[in-house]
């Protein structure tokens, strides 16, 4: 029967994370190169853009309200 002979999903035979190189003749990543322990600083420094969005600068056009004529404009605005 296939079913028993078949023990789980996965390949084991090609390791992904092994040091010997591969194919490509490059050393394949261990699995602590891959996978690093960080404290929640360290990941709030390294990654913000996952909690507060992009911190790029961004330059476009948008409409916009000047409030000393009070009227709608066309304007060039910068915002991160």
């Amino acid at each position: 029967d296939a079913s028993e002979a078949k023990t789980n999903d996965f390949d084991l035979s090609d390791d992904k994370l092994s040091d010997s190189a591969g194919k490509s003749g490059k050393p394949k990543k261990t699995i602590e190169q891959v996978y690093q322990k960080k404290t929640q600083l360290e990941h709030i420094l390294l990654r913000p853009d996952t909690y507060i969005g992009s911190v790029e600068r961004v330059n476009t056009n948008m409409w916009v309200l000047d409030s000393e004529s009070n009227e709608i404009i066309d304007r060039n605005i910068t915002y991160t």
